[in-house]
C-alpha cells in the first residue's frame, strides 16, 4: 500500500494511522526469547497429572479391571479368569440360568434355541452340589430330571442365548423365554414370572462396559497422540 492516506479516514489519519512501525535494529522477532507466561498455570496442570496418574497406577494395582469386563456367574467367580471347583480355569463365555439373570461360565454359546427340553442335559444347570442343596429343585432327594421343575425352582435355564455379545450368550427374545417359563410354572402351579426385566437392564449395562472396553485402546490412542502432537506444534509454533 504506497499511499495509504488514500484509504484512511482523516480521523485514523490524525490519530496515527498512516505511520509505518519500524522495529529496532536488534528486533529478531517475537519467538526468539521464549519463557513460560504462567508460572502458577503451570504448577497446577503439573499437580494435576500427577494426581491423575497416581489414581490411574493405585486403579491398576488394586482394582480388579476384569469385574467389568468379564462375565460373572452365580457364584461370583469370574468367567475365563476365576479357576473352578475343579481347579481348572472356567470357561469365558456366561449363559444365565436362572429368571434372576445369574449365570453360569460356558464354553461356547449355543447354537440354537430349545424351549422344549426332554431332560436335564438339555438345559443350562448350576453344579450339582448346589442343586442338591436347593429343595425344590429335587425328587425323592436326587435331582430331578424333569425340566419344568429344574426351571422353576431356579436351578436351571432353558438354553436360549444364541446371540453372543462379547463374552455374553443372550437370548434374541426374553418374551419368548418368559411365556415358556410361565407355562412351566402353571402347570406346577406356581406363581408366574411377569417380565425378566433385570436380565435386560444387566444386558444393556454389560453392553455398555463391553464397548468402553472395545473402544479404548481407540479412544486412548487417539486422545493421547493427539494431546502429545499438537502440544509439540504448539511449542514449536508458538
Amino acid at each position: 500500500m504506497d499511499n495509504p492516506e488514500e484509504f484512511l479516514s482523516p480521523f485514523d489519519i490524525d490519530n496515527g494511522a498512516a505511520d509505518k512501525i519500524s522495529p529496532p535494529p536488534d528486533f529478531d522477532g517475537p519467538v526468539r526469547k521464549r519463557r513460560i507466561t504462567d508460572p502458577l498455570c503451570f504448577l497446577v496442570l503439573a499437580g494435576m497429572w500427577g494426581v491423575a496418574t497416581w489414581l490411574g497406577v493405585w486403579t491398576l494395582q488394586k482394582g480388579n479391571y476384569s469385574l467389568l469386563v468379564n462375565p460373572i456367574d452365580y457364584k461370583g467367580r469370574i468367567c475365563g479368569v476365576d479357576e473352578g471347583s475343579n481347579g481348572v480355569i472356567l470357561p469365558s463365555k456366561w449363559h444365565a440360568v436362572d429368571q434372576l439373570s445369574n449365570g453360569v461360565c460356558i464354553d461356547e454359546c449355543p447354537t440354537e434355541i430349545n424351549l422344549e427340553p426332554a431332560s436335564r442335559s438339555d438345559l443350562i444347570c448350576k453344579d450339582d452340589v448346589d442343586l442338591l442343596l436347593m429343595a425344590a429343585c429335587l425328587d425323592g432327594g436326587a435331582i430331578s430330571d424333569d425340566p419344568n421343575v429344574l426351571v422353576t425352582c431356579g436351578g436351571c435355564m432353558y438354553s436360549v442365548g444364541i446371540k453372543e455379545m462379547k463374552h455374553d450368550c443372550v437370548p434374541e427374545s426374553v418374551a419368548d423365554v418368559v411365556n415358556k417359563f410361565n407355562v412351566a410354572a402353571e402347570a406346577l402351579a406356581l406363581d408366574p414370572l411377569t417380565d425378566w426385566t433385570r436380565f435386560k437392564l444387566q444386558s444393556y449395562i454389560t453392553r455398555f462396559f463391553k464397548d468402553m472396553h472395545t473402544a479404548f485402546p481407540i479412544a486412548a490412542g487417539i486422545g493421547i497422540g493427539c494431546t502429545i502432537f499438537f502440544g509439540v506444534l504448539f511449542l514449536v509454533l508458538f
